[in-house]
Order: structure tokens, then sequence, then C-alpha cells
């Protein structure tokens, strides 16, 4: 049975990716041993399934459909700078999506109902919304790199969603490559020709 490699995710507009690689441009500039993420590929996760019989990709679609046609576009927002699990000992530096209205956790929630319905487990963490900057590696530069994301601040910034995606992830020597799957338009978003 073939598998492949899925996470559910919001992607965001060119104006906001044009920021995060200001950002990150700047941050690289410390010179810290880092993943960092290509702008191109860099999304707001909802959830990761992780390898999945291809058999379920049609069940996946279905489902964004229906949560996101009686969904209305979340209202959000890009803002601040943070690191898991700490800005101390971080592993992972992220952007902030705020969820202005709580309805990123509506859609989360409801995502994850329908999921469980066809039988997908439940995350067990909680729902953090945010977009992955990258990854640290190693100590070196890490007291740099933190010393400029204190004295940063990101300028808050309305984000504008269309859609939530079913994207496949390959895992290639030169890192992972996405490709969409799916794309479930939120309601109001919908093209009135269908």
């Amino acid at each position: 049975m073939s598998t492949v490699r899925l996470f559910i995710a919001l992607p965001m507009p060119p104006s906001v990716l044009e920021r995060l690689g200001e950002l990150s441009s700047a941050l690289r500039r410390a010179d810290a041993d880092v993943r960092w993420e290509r702008v191109e590929k860099m999304h707001a996760t909802i959830k990761f399934l992780g390898d999945t019989a291809v058999d379920r990709v049609p069940t996946l679609n279905g489902v964004l459909d229906r949560v996101a046609s009686s969904t209305p576009a979340p209202a959000t927002a890009v803002s601040g700078i943070g690191a898991f699990p700490s800005l101390r000992s971080p592993r992972i530096l992220w952007v902030g999506l705020e969820d202005t209205s709580g309805t990123l956790r509506t859609l989360h929630q409801a995502i994850e109902e329908r999921l469980a319905a066809e039988g997908f487990r439940r995350e067990e963490r909680a729902f953090h919304p945010h977009i992955t900057l990258g990854r640290v590696r190693s100590q070196r530069g890490l007291a740099r790199l933190l010393a400029m994301v204190e004295s940063r601040t990101l300028e808050r910034q309305p984000v504008q969603l269309h859609d939530v995606l079913l994207v496949k992830s390959e895992l290639t020597p030169h890192g992972s490559v996405y490709s969409t799957l799916h794309a479930a338009a939120f309601v109001g978003n919908q093209s009135h020709h269908q």
C-alpha cells in the first residue's frame, strides 16, 4: 500500500511572504546554525498527518471541502517572533499567527472532529498557529541570533486567507518538496461559476 506524507495548511498571501522573506534574510545575518525555511514554502500548519495511505486522499479532500464551505475565512494577522519550546532554548523559530476572533481555533477543531470521525488520530498538543521560519541545529551563533530576534518587532499585519490546502511533502536529499494536492475555498471565496 503506497503512502504519502501529508499535512493540512493555510497558505500565506504574497504580501505576507514578502515580509517574512525580509525578516528571514535579516535574521540570517546572525550567521547562526539554523536551517531556514524557503519563503515559498512558508505556511501555517493546521494539522500534520504524516504517512497516509494514498487511498485516503479523496476522504481528506472531502473533509476539507465540507469544513471550508461552512467556514468563513478566518480573521488573522501575523505578529511577533517566538520559538518552541522557548526563546531561551529555541529549537524552532516562528512568526505568530494571531487568532483574532477565535476563527482559527474553530477551523482547527472542525477539521480535528471530522478527521477523528474518519479514523484519523487526534492531535494531543495544544493548537498554536504559527509560521516556521527555521530550525535551530546547534548553538553556533545562537546568542547573536536571539539578540537580533529580541531587538526586532514584527508589526502586526492582517492576513487574508482564502483557502485551506492538503499538501504532500516529499523528502529529498535537498530537503522537503511540497506540492498541493487539494485546495478548499472558505465561504465567500468560492468562485461563482462552479
